[in-house]
């Protein structure tokens, strides 16, 4: 994606429109949290979509990764 397609993505402006928009605005009101997701993109090769979900009793990687 294009920093001007992420940007579009992450504030709403995205007219194409898959539901992303509705979604993060339900998890934030469910979760009473505004940061919820973090987008990084290199145009041409990946995007990655990060979701930040709050848990009970700490935070739990299921990424896969070990760091």
């Amino acid at each position: 994606m294009t920093n001007r397609q992420v940007i579009q993505l992450m504030y709403g402006k995205d007219k194409t429109g898959f539901g992303f928009k509705g979604t993060m605005e339900r998890l934030r009101y469910y979760y009473k949290e505004d940061d919820v997701f973090e987008v990084q993109s290199t145009e041409g090769e990946f995007c990655e979509v990060e979701l930040k979900l709050p848990l009970k009793g700490g935070k739990i990687d299921v990424s896969g990764n070990d760091n």
